[in-house]
């Protein structure tokens, strides 16, 4: 996107990352660099508060344009800057980012630019050079491009101590196989694979509550520490926050588990990345069984029959090893004494 004297918005970039560009720009005089990246109030009443998310506020960027400039951009924001999916975290959250990326937006001559494909619930994986996603601690800034260059990309090279997530193209390799096969499912049967994954998701990544260490993609997945966060109030709330509050280690984990329970990955896959992990030296030791390392998290009965409310219903004979993974969950929850009498997955009982 292209506004006269002002520098050119990439095709994936960020609304605050093109404004934050716009105010250093040294074409444009209307802006100060004090004014986004200190005190960013002083453009977007309460940015403070958390339901304010200047990354969509395509009105309030507008007017600021229309008052400064004497010309009006709404529409133009809105059909360029949106963001084209539906698993976009809360502002706070959108921390994690791909070095590479940043380095050759400098190498272009450009300032860094934040990407909107780095803002997603799923978002693990920089599919352009298939490196694990970085983190930066403070990322509540308009100029957080630049400092995740300044802080880390601008600086001497680390070598990777989490060597089970190196490999290059293998995790993207990974994630784009399972994009593919839940495209080439059609009509209904792609619907259902998706709503199933997107719980499986949630279920595996859900944030630690009740003292617990929270859903099994982070006990078992994790490298990097996650966001602060108030305490879950419910299950439900701790599942629902689980995605975005994760480390990105933790969530390419959850994919894969999901991934392989619904046949989107063969069994095969996580074989191999068992043995990845056990060659190198992330630190992280997987259980050898899927069914242990996708372990659904340990409830009373109450918290029983969220769960049950949370998968909703799944279609037996569908996906063989859901299945299998659901009974021996089931098992579980009898054992422990928070079965109620209704299996997970059935149809029947949702409503309770």
């Amino acid at each position: 996107m292209l506004f006269f004297g002002l520098p050119a918005a990439g095709v994936d970039e960020t609304l605050s990352s093109w404004l934050f560009r716009c105010s250093v720009s040294r074409h444009v005089q209307n802006f100060k660099r004090i004014g986004l990246s200190e005190k960013p109030t002083s453009w977007w009443e309460g940015l403070e508060i958390k339901s304010i998310d200047p990354d969509v506020d395509y009105l309030e960027a507008s007017k600021r344009f229309a008052r400064n400039m004497n010309v009006s951009f709404h529409g133009n924001f809105e059909q360029f800057f949106s963001f084209k999916r539906s698993d976009v975290v809360d502002w706070r959250y959108r921390r994690f980012f791909c070095p590479d990326c940043l380095r050759a937006d400098v190498a272009n001559g450009r300032l860094p630019m934040w990407r909107k494909s780095w803002c997603y619930a799923h978002s693990s994986i920089c599919m352009m050079h298939g490196k694990h996603l970085e983190s930066l601690n403070d990322a509540s800034r308009y100029s957080k491009a630049w400092e995740a260059f300044a802080n880390i990309c601008n600086s001497v090279p680390r070598g990777d101590a989490n060597v089970g997530w190196s490999g290059g193209g293998f995790w993207s390799a990974t994630v784009s196989r399972v994009e593919s096969s839940m495209i080439n499912c059609v009509g209904g049967e792609r619907t259902i694979q998706q709503e199933l994954f997107n719980k499986l998701f949630g279920i595996f990544l859900q944030a630690p509550y009740r003292n617990g260490r929270g859903g099994a993609a982070r006990i078992n997945f994790y490298i990097e520490k996650g966001v602060r966060f108030a305490a879950p109030t419910s299950l439900e709330h701790s599942v629902s926050i689980g995605p975005s509050t994760a480390d990105p280690s933790s969530r390419i984990g959850s994919f894969v588990l999901a991934a392989i329970l619904l046949d989107a990955l063969p069994l095969s896959r996580y074989s191999l990345i068992t043995k990845i992990f056990e060659d190198g030296r992330s630190g992280v030791v997987l259980p050898r069984d899927i069914h242990l390392a996708a372990a659904f998290p340990s409830v009373d009965r109450v918290g029983y029959q969220a769960l049950r409310r949370i998968l909703g219903y799944v279609p037996m004979g569908r996906f063989p090893l859901l299945d299998r993974h659901l009974q021996l969950q089931q098992d579980r929850y009898v054992r422990d004494g928070a079965f109620d009498g209704h299996s997970l997955g059935d149809s029947a009982h949702q409503q309770q």
